[in-house]
């Protein structure tokens, strides 16, 4: 009794396991077949089949540390792995064979590039050329193709469940797709509105007077209404955008203003004062300076001008990089948590990257900076800093540890460093 060499799939697709199977048993394969990496390797500590078909991405573990792990065990090393993918180009070719693949071929192979890899691999042996004379043989005398063995009632059992599998595919990725085409949109009429508030309050916004002669400095009444009222207005334009966020901000001037009334009218800053530093963290793919953030750091401005605070005013907006997912065409997502870091498609944010200088620094956010520097005869000024995160985790990490260090790093930070007066 001949006994059948036997092949592993390891895929998470059904309908693919299905095909693939079918085309393995045409090479008088016994065929295995796994739905994850995890499974495969419980699979291979009680079985060795003669050659292994692994996917690349899947759900848990995904194809190219399975085949790290087979690598290195001795027991399976010598088995020979081909790895698919529907991913193109050659930087993937080289980092499955990197991690010990045998072999590797694109997700839609043909049954002549599934033949001709088992041959390479010395799974099946290398075919005897046709006769000439088989070539001979025309249309009309050949007849149809006939599947042996296989009645219309089997075609139709092995077909349906293929066809429904795809199907079920089918729908989800559509959903899928327009969810993600939902929320693009959803993104870009959002910035479109803050951007035309942002410029309608810039126009609105009558330029500043020409400044007299410095004064001695007023630190009391008069520079707390003038930021006061800087900030409610522009409380007052935002409200409709975000009207919890907004009520708890004009809560918090309100009490700095009550604050401030129990001070004399010309209150001098304090020595070695401790100015206010406020940290506000950025999500995947947010704008630093929204017109909230611009309220807030109007709060914050109004206070250091009511402190009688003379130096820099920094906004920082620090970068984060993080681990993506996807394409240029399909567009970026943040990797899964268990994908290893090596394996990013893309390190960066693309939505930061694809601002104008506008949508970095709107105009309602230069009028406050250059409004407070009028109003203070330039003892006040506003710079606004961009630096890059660090701490990232070393070689080896997840994109949940890479992503982790990023949404930490990822924020605005508002803070002042005075001189003397």
């Amino acid at each position: 009794m001949v006994t059948l060499k036997r092949a592993l799939i390891v895929d998470d697709s059904k309908s693919a396991r299905v095909v693939l199977s079918r085309l393995l048993e045409k090479h008088e394969l016994a065929v295995e077949t796994r739905e994850s990496a995890e499974g495969a390797l419980e699979y291979l500590e009680q079985n060795h089949p003669d050659v292994i078909f692994m996917d690349h991405v899947m759900s848990g573990m995904d194809g190219l540390s399975a085949v790290q792990l087979i690598k290195k065990n001795p027991k399976t090393a010598s088995i020979p792995v081909l790895m698919y993918t529907s991913q193109d180009g050659s930087v993937y070719a080289e980092a499955a064979k990197a991690s010990g693949a045998d072999a590797v071929l694109p997700k839609q192979m043909s049954p002549a590039d599934i033949a001709d890899a088992l041959v390479r691999m010395k799974v099946i042996p290398t075919r005897p050329a046709a006769p000439a004379t088989d070539k001979a043989v025309t249309a009309e005398t050949a007849g149809p193709p006939t599947v042996p063995g296989l009645s219309a009632g089997d075609i139709r059992a092995t077909v349906e469940p293929v066809v429904r599998e795809q199907a079920a595919e089918l729908r989800r990725y559509l959903s899928t797709q327009l969810e993600s085409l939902s929320s693009h949109l959803a993104s870009e009429i959002k910035s479109q509105v803050q951007a035309t508030a942002a410029d309608v309050i810039y126009r609105l916004t009558p330029p500043p007077p020409e400044p007299p002669a410095p004064p001695p400095r007023p630190w009391g009444w008069i520079g707390a209404a003038a930021g006061a009222i800087a900030a409610v207005a522009v409380l007052s334009v935002f409200a409709a955008h975000n009207q919890a966020e907004m009520l708890a901000m004009r809560a918090t001037i309100d009490r700095q203003a009550a604050a401030l009334a129990t001070l004399p009218q010309t209150a001098a800053p304090a020595q070695n004062a401790v100015w206010p530093t406020e940290r506000h963290p950025l999500g995947f793919g947010e704008a630093p300076f929204t017109p909230a953030r611009i309220a807030q750091a109007s709060a914050w401005l109004t206070a250091l001008e009511q402190r009688g605070f003379v130096g820099t005013a920094h906004l920082v907006v620090s970068q984060a990089e993080y681990c993506l997912t996807g394409n240029p065409g399909d567009g970026y997502q943040v990797a899964p948590a268990e994908l290893p870091a090596s394996n990013c498609d893309m390190r960066g944010s693309p939505a930061d990257e694809a601002r104008t200088a506008g949508d970095r620094e709107p105009a309602a956010l230069l009028a406050l900076a250059s409004g407070l520097s009028a109003r203070t005869h330039g003892e006040i000024e506003t710079k606004i800093v961009y630096v890059k995160a660090s701490g990232y985790p070393p070689a080896g990490a997840t994109a949940g540890q890479w992503n982790g260090v990023a949404a930490k790093e990822h924020y605005v930070e508002f803070a002042a460093e005075s001189r003397t007066p």
